[in-house]
């Protein structure tokens, strides 16, 4: 009976892995949709505000739509306290990691956006926001297709997975 329980445990186990994999893929694509979302934000405000990046940055970290992009308030807090934009939002993607579900390339890409975040004339910024929008959605489309084409693909294998290990234990 407990070789049983056992054997159901380490199934479970794998399908849970397979599961959290597949996660992992929604989690991402869901972060690029908000990062997206942000950055057409920050374009409406910086054509519409005469407000500056740091007080739109903290606008927008207390936004609820924004609430999963965990580097938003970490980068507004520290713009607050006496940081330059580029580095209060280099430091919060970097500390971020793999937690907010964006991968090494998507906080690369979201860095080298910070690096340009209020550096130039109003007509530079939304140029700035408009192209590295388009790179986002090309992130985006790469993550959609990802979650399409490997999301079943991971839970099924953990199933799989798991079971073939259980029967490798009988």
């Amino acid at each position: 009976m407990l070789k049983m329980i056992g054997l159901l445990l380490v199934t479970a186990a794998g399908a849970g892995a397979g599961i959290g994999a597949s996660i992992a893929l929604r989690r991402r694509a869901a972060a690029l949709e908000d990062a997206a979302c942000l950055l057409r934000w920050l374009a409406t405000r910086i054509r519409y505000s005469a407000a500056s990046v740091g007080e739109l940055l903290w606008e927008a970290s207390q936004e609820r739509e924004f609430s999963s992009l965990l580097f938003l308030q970490p980068a507004a807090r520290g713009i607050r306290e006496g940081q330059d934009p580029v580095t209060a939002w280099s430091q919060a993607l970097e500390k971020l990691g793999k937690a907010g579900g964006l991968s090494r390339s998507d906080r690369e890409l979201l860095d080298r956006f910070g690096a340009g975040l209020g550096k130039t004339d109003i007509e530079g910024q939304l140029s700035h926001c408009e192209l590295y929008g388009d790179l986002l959605a090309e992130h985006l489309g790469q993550a959609r297709d990802e979650v399409r084409a490997k999301g079943r693909l991971y839970t099924t294998l953990g199933v799989i997975g798991g079971a073939a290990f259980a029967l490798l234990m009988l």
